[in-house]
This record gives C-alpha cells, structure tokens and sequence, in this order.
C-alpha cells in the first residue's frame, strides 16, 4: 500500500509500532512472487524515511 506523497510522515507511530509493522510487513511480503530483498528494502525505505 502506497501512501500519497502529502501523507508521508503524517501518521505518528511508536518505534514499537513500526518495528512490529514492519515484521508484519515482511511477513506478508513471504506471500508475494518478490524476491527477499527486495522486500525488505522496500520496507526499510518506507519506515525509515
């Protein structure tokens, strides 16, 4: 799921909360024909920015 630019950053969440995010994230990527990798740095590069 892809946030409109103007919403980035918007939402304030805990460093828990992005933490437990983004493992769900990268289980549920398990699911989709991505490579590992990848996933993963399209998860780093959403909760890191």
């Amino acid at each position: 799921m892809v946030m409109p630019e103007r919403e980035k950053g918007s939402i304030a969440l805990s460093s828990k909360d992005c933490s437990y995010i983004h493992l769900s994230v990268l289980q549920l990527a398990r699911n989709l024909p991505l490579p590992e990798p990848a996933i993963r740095h399209r998860a780093d590069s959403i909760f890191h920015q």
